[in-house]
């Protein structure tokens, strides 16, 4: 056999095999042990072999049955009064499930929280479970929304399929909420993609002892959704002018926004103070 016949049975048998490949196929390649150009031509074309099927090798389909993990998707409605509200469905460290929620008050002036109801449907419209979510300030200042969050007992992840929300009301109305109480000295002394600690001191500026406070945490990802809230009470009275510490810790268990994949890496969050006075809460 000549030069030029070998090398063109060569490149015939390069080209069957890198077809036979692509198709799915990897024949084996063998060497005759008397032709020692066969064997140079083996290895030759077993390497041609590698680099057309690198890519194909490494490239793994997509398993149709899986379903990746994403952000919940989160859209804002209109509930009436002017206010918007929007929430998604998490299920905690525990295992628990919780509605997350916020109510945004689109007015040019502060309107009461409204009181909400939301009902779970199964594929037939029958109610399989409902909740009323709890919002974090009873008014909500003009442009601003306020956080709501509950845990959903009895109500499986997934075992309904669609909501809707109910406004059983909007309180006694509008008022200025303030307290006259100022957090100072705040301070992170523990944070990862999970949970949060946060420390500090709640100062009472105003002229009267406050009783009743919390402090609150609202973490929101870094895409701007809610994602959970802590907190922590002030048994003593705070006198004028006077100042109590306090520290609030945030774990996936209250946290539940931040336990789903992608959304882990990163977060922002709030800091509120409230107060119980007379029965009363102001924030």
């Amino acid at each position: 056999m000549t030069g030029a016949v070998r090398a063109t049975a060569a490149i015939v048998a390069l080209l069957m095999i890198v077809a036979t490949a692509m198709a799915g196929g990897r024949p084996a390649i063998s060497a005759s042990a008397g032709d020692p150009l066969a064997t140079v031509q083996a290895v030759q074309t077993r390497q041609a072999l590698d680099r057309a099927t690198a890519g194909a090798s490494t490239t793994k389909e997509a398993d149709p049955t899986s379903t990746p993990e994403e952000d919940p998707p989160v859209r804002w409605e209109a509930i009436g009064g002017g206010v918007e509200f929007s929430h998604y469905f998490e299920t905690s460290g525990r295992g628990e499930l919780y509605l997350l929620a916020e109510a945004r008050n689109t007015n040019e002036y502060a309107v009461a929280t409204p009181s909400l109801l939301v009902t779970l449907l199964d594929v037939d419209g029958n109610i399989v479970g409902e909740t009323r979510p709890i919002a974090l300030f009873p008014i909500i200042e003009p442009g601003q929304a306020t956080p709501l969050q509950v845990w959903v007992n009895g109500v499986s992840p997934g075992s309904w399929a669609s909501e809707s929300v109910q406004v059983l009301g909007f309180g006694a109305g509008a008022a200025t909420c303030s307290t006259g109480l100022d957090l100072r000295d705040l301070a992170e002394s523990e944070r990862s993609t999970t949970r949060l600690r946060v420390e500090g001191k709640v100062y009472n500026g105003g002229a009267e002892p406050v009783e009743g406070v919390l402090v609150w945490v609202a973490v929101y990802r870094n895409d701007g959704v809610y994602a959970g809230m802590a907190n922590t009470g002030i048994q003593s009275t705070i006198p004028p002018g006077k100042s109590a510490t306090f520290s609030v810790f945030g774990v996936p268990n209250n946290l539940p926004g931040l336990s789903r994949v992608g959304t882990a890496q990163g977060f922002t969050y709030r800091t509120f103070v409230t107060s119980t006075s007379g029965g009363v809460t102001r924030c």
